[in-house]
C-alpha cells in the first residue's frame, strides 16, 4: 500500500524523508541551519512566481502551448496550470493576463 507521499533523503544528514521537504532538509537540518544562518545556502525547492510568470510569458510570446511550456520549464502541465492561476489570484491584472496570452494558451492545449 503507498501513502502517496515521496519518500527521499535529507541533502545534509541522509536521513530518510517522508512527506514534504523543505530546501531538501529534514526538519531537524532545518531547524539547525534556520538558527545558525545558513539556510540561505540551500536553494528552494519551488521556483518564486516572478520568475515563473517571466518565462511563462516569454514562452507563451512564442507561441508554445501549455503542454510545451510545460515539458519546457520541466513542470507538468497540472503544476503549470495552476502555477498560472495562483499567480492570477494572487494579484496579475487581466491586462497582464491578456499580454501573457493565458485564454488563447489554454485553447491551443
Amino acid at each position: 500500500m503507498t501513502t502517496g507521499y515521496m519518500r527521499h533523503r535529507c541533502i545534509e544528514c541522509q536521513q530518510h524523508i517522508v512527506g514534504k521537504s523543505a530546501r531538501g532538509l529534514c526538519k531537524r537540518c532545518w531547524d539547525y541551519a534556520k538558527r545558525h544562518g545558513t539556510l540561505i545556502d540551500y536553494p528552494l525547492n519551488t521556483t518564486p512566481r516572478a520568475h515563473f510568470l517571466a518565462d511563462f510569458e516569454l514562452l507563451v510570446e512564442e507561441g508554445y502551448t501549455l503542454r510545451q511550456i510545460a515539458e519546457r520549464l520541466g513542470m507538468t502541465y497540472e503544476a503549470v496550470d495552476q502555477a498560472q492561476y495562483r499567480a492570477r489570484l494572487a494579484g496579475a491584472t487581466e491586462h497582464q493576463a491578456r499580454r501573457a496570452g493565458w485564454a488563447q494558451c489554454r485553447k491551443a492545449i
